[in-house]
C-alpha cells in the first residue's frame, strides 16, 4: 500500500523485507518523496499480475515484499537492485513493524514488535531475545528507555524505570529466589535506601 506521509515530502508504505543476513522486516517504512523514491514506491504498490515477470536471484540486496490489493492474494517479492529498500533516510523503518534478527552464531538473535523511529525501536514495544529475555515496555532511539518489565531467563524480573538499556530510577527487582528489591537503580545498580523483603517475609 502507498500512501503519503505526515509531510508532503514523505511517502510511506508497508512491506516486508529480508536482508541477505536473514533479518526480517514486516512493517511500515517512510521514504522522503522524490523522483527516484515515487517511482520505486509505485512499482512497490503495483498489482503482481499487472507487472512483468522479475527473475529471483542471490545477490547483495535485499528480497522486498508488498501487500497487494484486493483481487490479489499475497505478498509480491522482488529481488532486484533497483528496487532495493536501502537502510538510508530513504526506505527507513518508521511506525509499526515486526523484526526478526537473524546472527550466524545464534548469540543476538531477537524478535521486536512495536514502533519504530529512523531505523530504531522507540515508543512502546516488545523484544524477545532468543536468550530467553523479555522485555516490554518503553524504548527510545534504539534502547530500553523509560518504563518497562523485564522477564529474565535465570528467573528475575524487573518492573520500572529504565535508561540507556539499564535499570534507571525507581523499580522493584524480584529474584529468582523469592527477594524483592524495592528502590532507586542508577545504570543497573541498587542506589541509596531501598526496601528488600525475604522470602519468607522479613524485611
Amino acid at each position: 500500500m502507498l500512501r503519503g506521509g505526515d509531510s508532503a515530502n514523505e511517502l510511506t508504505a508497508r512491506v516486508l523485507i529480508e536482508y541477505p543476513n536473514g533479518d526480517v522486516y514486516d512493517g511500515d517504512i517512510i521514504q522522503r518523496r522524490s523522483t527516484s523514491s515515487v517511482s520505486a514506491l509505485a512499482r512497490l504498490a503495483t498489482p503482481l499480475r499487472s507487472r512483468p515477470s522479475l527473475s529471483v536471484h542471490q545477490g547483495s540486496s535485499s528480497t522486498v515484499s508488498t501487500p497487494t490489493s484486493d483481487s490479489v492474494r499475497g505478498p509480491q517479492r522482488i529481488h532486484t537492485p533497483t528496487e532495493t529498500i536501502s537502510g538510508a533516510k530513504n526506505g527507513m523503518r518508521e511506525g509499526y513493524g515486526r523484526f526478526i534478527a537473524k546472527d550466524k552464531n545464534n548469540v543476538a538473535n531477537y524478535e521486536y514488535v512495536g514502533s519504530w523511529m529512523e531505523n530504531r525501536r522507540h515508543g512502546e514495544g516488545r523484544c524477545f531475545y532468543y536468550t530467553g529475555d523479555l522485555y516490554h515496555g518503553e524504548w527510545n532511539k534504539g534502547k530500553r528507555e523509560g518504563r518497562g518489565t523485564a522477564f529474565l531467563q535465570n528467573g528475575d524480573r524487573y518492573v520500572g524505570m529504565w535508561e540507556a538499556d539499564k535499570y534507571h530510577g525507581q523499580g522493584n527487582l524480584w529474584r529468582a529466589d523469592g527477594t524483592k528489591y524495592e528502590g532507586m537503580f542508577i545504570y543497573g545498580q541498587k542506589h541509596g535506601e531501598g526496601k528488600l523483603t525475604f522470602p519468607d517475609g522479613a524485611i
